[in-house]
């Protein structure tokens, strides 16, 4: 499997200097396609993953990932910042609680 670099397309919306309260940001405001998986070889890499899924044939994923291969979910908005809420509580301690 070839190594291979995710695509991630940023739109900062504007840069401003104001109070903020941490459980504000960061969010996610869009996405689409499948989460990313790791060591499944970038872009191309999952392309040949979705690729495989539809065939059948996953012995080349069993033989790198065992029993556990990974599940193809889509991008869902309210899953994406769900998963970013434990992040926001580390940022909190380190910026707002001086840990």
């Amino acid at each position: 499997m070839s190594k291979g670099f995710w695509k991630i397309s940023l739109n900062v919306e504007s840069i401003e200097t104001k109070e903020i309260l941490l459980h504000d940001i960061p969010r996610v405001t869009g996405g689409s396609g499948y989460g990313l998986i790791e060591d499944i070889g970038g872009n191309s890499g999952l392309d040949d993953y979705i690729e495989a899924i539809g065939s059948g044939e996953l012995d080349h994923y069993y033989q790198i990932f065992g029993n556990q291969i990974p599940h193809l979910r889509p991008f869902l908005l309210p899953i994406a910042n769900e998963k970013l809420k434990p992040e926001i509580s580390i940022l909190k301690r380190q910026y707002e609680d001086n840990e």
